[in-house]
């Protein structure tokens, strides 16, 4: 059985009551993580320094218990909203996980509201949510059948989520094998957990499952590989921006082919960085003509060419076009862009509409082929002259 251990850090002046409901309520419970084939039963387990044994010194057993800990939870009141000193503990804690948990977010809990969450976390996470817990409530029933229950439920669904890890489904839409788009992803050891039909076939494998656990080094482009794998964990780290209409060569296993390559993070819903993903597209013997003029009106709006009946998008739908190309989450479209996951979803629903698709990877292939992402980021090659 997997252990999933949490870390619950608070202030004891005014917290110490809500973490240890928090403590009592989570400690113990047992879920299911994985895909469905691979699920795996689990139990949370979770650190309350009201309960850890007495040992010689007391921060080296917190630090400790941080880096084992899957998940951090932040009992917001008012006196951990503002920081007292540089012996505050609750914040050194929130620090060490902002440092070397960048992309896991803190689960927040209060019985207060979000005016009290500490703004060391809103500077990293702008739009975090708050699970409301209030303990007199639980189990009363009071305007609500099971208060205790609701909220139980919803850390409980944040954590399967979070702690399914290389087993969990990643994408939030696969792309399908669509002709001439060739697609990956790459764990954070930079083996292949998944690739279009596609891509296997050009890397001279008979489907994608037999490429799983590979690294570029078994590849036709081994002699590429170093640099195909310094760009991905610079990429991983956050030192690389993500790749957008690059041209390279690949080698594949029956010829080289110049080919047009986006590249981004492999991101869980969390935010947690798993890996790198992408796709390219073949463009040998191709010859590019780029459109003169503005690509995107001072507006922001963007009109998609008579291809697709001169429909035209709002600045809003262009921005979560973007994301789309970029295989990025709802989640995370909605939160670069201060807008709501539900507005993204039918920002898409639109798109989808105007684009005359009916799946994510229908609107990425129908951008590729009618050259909307050079319209959108501009061009980073250089067109070919006819021959």
């Amino acid at each position: 059985m997997r252990d999933v251990p949490l870390f619950i850090t608070y202030r004891r002046d005014d917290g110490a009551r809500l973490a240890g409901h928090v403590f009592d309520t989570l400690d113990g419970v047992y879920l299911t993580v994985g895909q469905e084939r691979e699920r795996v039963p689990a139990r949370i387990s979770v650190f309350m320094d009201r309960n850890a044994v007495a040992v010689a010194d007391w921060t080296e057993s917190i630090l400790r218990e941080l880096a084992r800990a899957q998940e951090l939870v932040v009992v917001c009141t008012c006196g951990v909203c503002v920081e007292q000193g540089s012996e505050d503990w609750v914040h050194k804690e929130i620090r060490w996980w902002i440092a070397n948990r960048p992309d896991r977010p803190p689960i927040l809990v209060s019985n207060l509201g979000p005016r009290w969450i500490p703004q060391l976390i809103r500077n990293r996470w702008p739009n975090i949510q708050l699970v409301h817990v209030d303990p007199d409530r639980a189990g009363s029933g009071a305007g609500d059948p099971a208060p205790a229950a609701a909220w139980l439920e919803r850390v409980t669904r944040r954590i399967e989520n979070d702690v399914a890890g290389e087993n969990v489904d990643l994408a939030w839409e696969r792309i399908p094998n669509m002709p001439g788009l060739y697609h990956w992803r790459k764990d954070k050891n930079l083996k292949y957990i998944e690739c279009s039909e596609s891509y296997a076939r050009m890397a001279g494998h008979d489907s994608p499952e037999a490429m799983r656990g590979m690294t570029d080094y078994q590849m036709p482009w081994k002699e590429l590989a170093d640099t195909f794998r310094l760009g991905d964990s610079l990429l991983i780290i956050g030192r690389s921006p993500p790749r957008e209409n690059v041209q390279e060569q690949e080698i594949m296993v029956n010829r080289r082919a110049d080919i047009l390559v986006t590249e981004n993070r492999l991101l869980l819903k969390s935010g947690e960085c798993v890996g790198v993903q992408g796709y390219f597209v073949d463009i040998t013997d191709t010859r590019f003509v780029l459109p003169d003029g503005p690509r995107v009106d001072a507006d922001g709006s963007f009109c998609l060419g008579a291809l697709f009946n001169n429909e035209r998008l709002s600045k809003e739908e262009v921005l979560v076009l973007q994301g789309v190309i970029r295989l990025n989450y709802p989640d995370r479209i909605a939160a670069e862009h201060e807008m709501r996951t539900i507005e993204v979803d039918g920002l898409i629903d639109s798109l989808r509409r105007k684009l005359q698709c009916t799946t994510i990877g229908d609107i990425i292939t129908a951008c590729i082929t009618s050259g909307i992402p050079f319209k959108l980021f501009g061009p980073t090659i250089i067109p070919r002259d006819t021959p």
